[in-house]
């Protein structure tokens, strides 16, 4: 038997996007990805770091353990 769904989209837009368009879209991209790599390669360094003072005071330092809980939520 086939149940009908009760939510139903409605598409008026024709979907048609220009080359150039699209081509903007993707450079947008490039400033994120940069970005997100340095912020992953500074992560990278401060995770021994974090680690080693972790180690010598019994916990983690708050700046660093705010730093790493930013980047990996």
């Amino acid at each position: 038997m086939a149940e009908t769904h009760p939510i139903r989209l409605v598409v008026s837009d024709d979907l048609k996007r220009s080359r150039l368009t699209v081509f903007f879209c993707g450079l947008l991209v490039i400033p994120h990805l940069i970005s997100l790599s340095l912020w992953g390669l500074l992560a990278l360094i401060v995770m021994p770091i974090n680690w080693i003072a972790t180690v010598v005071m019994g916990q983690s330092p708050p700046p660093l353990h705010n730093f790493l809980a930013a980047y990996l939520i």
